[in-house]
């Protein structure tokens, strides 16, 4: 799929086992990096949805339910992640498209596009050289960089007709540039996609959006931006960083910059860059990859300040969030409660880490690995979507120490643990009321399982940190 690749760069054996963090002299193995810069693609859509839901009235909202509700295939768990399709409707929907055209064949075409940038940023102009809009085309002399876009589909598609295909640069005040316009055919887009050039805006630094357009009849299709950030002084600060790494950013900031894959801090990544470029960077970022787990786990999260155990002579209070399959570690706290979760755990001396688990005698591998690395803690968990089906692997052995488990889920397999639970469910559960407590019997759950019930499961991306800051007050020692 990357067909200027001409080198790939794999972890040693030795690097994986240990759960060393990969310096800069090496690289992710292309199929992983493919598979993380997904993950932040729909980190990044999953964020504008949630962006609309917050802003949406009651009316939208349910015609957004609706939408991911008849997207669901016959028999397909709730807590299965709605294709990029679906999201796109549910999110057209929610800004106010009228309901046939935020259904069109077209727009479900390209909400399953990608659109990646290489480089993912680009080079800050000389004040004399800025753009000022019109047409947006560069005299002669001043071109802006040339920066090339992998256009390909990310998820099947039935169309197979003709594509206009519009893009357009829009700037951080607003401004618009067009980038390119072009015809090609859906079968274009097929893997591994084509290859398109446009032209970097000659603008000042900041964050710049390269927005994707598909014409339908009279109208376009606004597809999701692709952040691509507008640096100054670009050359010099990456030159700094392969001399001095930023050890938090030192593989995904390359990865950005010279493969156009955006795996770092979710959503959007480029917000690393300018910090990871910055001379003499040194400090720990609020929320960064963990130290101390194995390398395939892609611990991130919040550490806990050195010296709380020693103050309150206490153990070390642990709250690991297993994250759902289709999403990454950093992920989580791209989500629209992050700052809050990050505060949180800094006030309260907690050890914040979210974990990537894989189904199966996976998961059950890592639950003999974390019982290691928490021994002797209090550990509290929480599964969100899909990864509370691993948690009968988790829990199997036992885990020494485990305080409490919130599961954010509709259905879920039955857990035999002696602690504390809370379920964030649907309100299409039997008996259920948006916003109670309490619930119907035959919900599985813990001892002293509390319910929690709203629109859908993945709103409780926007509601969720009160109900378990609550919960861990009342049950914490």
């Amino acid at each position: 799929m990357r067909s200027l690749i001409l080198v790939l760069f794999a972890f040693p054996v030795a690097a994986l086992a240990l759960g060393e963090a990969p310096s800069a002299q090496m690289r992710w193995p292309v199929e992983e990096a493919q598979k993380r810069h997904v993950k932040v693609v729909r980190a990044e859509r999953t964020v504008r949805f949630l962006a609309a839901w917050r802003d949406a009235d009651e009316a939208r909202r349910e015609a957004a339910v609706g939408a991911l509700q008849a997207a669901r295939a016959a028999g397909t768990p709730p807590e299965r992640a709605p294709d990029l399709a679906a999201l796109g409707h549910a999110t057209r929907l929610l800004v106010g498209e009228p309901a046939e055209r935020a259904a069109a064949e077209r727009a479900r075409f390209l909400d399953r596009l990608d659109f990646q940038v290489w480089p993912g940023a680009f080079a800050a102009a000389a004040p004399e050289d800025v753009d000022s809009g019109g047409d947006g085309q560069a005299p002669q002399d001043a071109p802006g960089q040339a920066l090339r876009v992998r256009a390909y589909r990310l998820e099947p598609d039935l169309y197979r007709g003709p594509v206009r295909l519009r893009l357009v640069w829009e700037g951080p005040d607003g401004a618009s540039l067009p980038a390119r316009s072009e015809p090609f055919r859906a079968a274009d887009f097929d893997t591994p996609g084509l290859d398109l050039f446009v032209r970097a805006p000659r603008a000042e630094p900041g964050m710049w959006s390269l927005v994707p357009f598909v014409q339908d009849g009279e109208l376009w299709h606004r597809g999701s931006p692709v952040p691509v950030a507008c640096i100054a002084d670009l050359d010099a600060k990456k030159a700094r960083l392969m001399e001095h790494p930023w050890p938090w950013a030192e593989v995904d900031v390359p990865e950005l910059l010279e493969r156009g894959l955006r795996i770092a801090n979710g959503s959007p990544p480029s917000v690393w860059i300018d910090a990871a470029l910055a001379e003499g960077r040194t400090d720990r970022p609020a929320a960064a990859p963990l130290p101390g787990y194995p390398d395939g786990w892609h611990a991130f999260g919040v550490a806990r300040a050195e010296d709380t155990s020693d103050v309150d002579d206490r153990p070390v209070r642990r709250l690991v969030v297993l994250v759902r399959t289709e999403e990454s570690a950093a992920g989580f706290f791209a989500l629209p409660e992050a700052a809050g979760w990050i505060d949180w755990a800094q006030t309260a001396g907690v050890e914040l880490v979210a974990l990537e688990v894989e189904p199966g005698e996976a998961a059950a591998l890592r639950a003999r690995l974390l019982r290691e690395i928490a021994a002797g803690d209090e550990l509290w968990l929480l599964a969100r979507g899909d990864a509370s089906w691993n948690l009968p692997w988790i829990l199997r052995g036992g885990l020494e120490g485990l305080r409490g488990l919130v599961r954010v889920t509709a259905s879920a397999p039955r857990v035999n643990v002696d602690v504390p639970g809370l379920v964030v469910t649907e309100i299409s559960a039997p008996g259920a009321r948006a916003g109670t407590q309490g619930g119907p019997a035959e919900l599985p759950g813990t001892t002293e399982t509390e319910f929690l019930f709203l629109p859908t499961v993945h709103a409780a991306d926007l509601g969720l940190l009160d109900p378990v800051r609550a919960f861990f007050a009342r049950h914490e020692r």
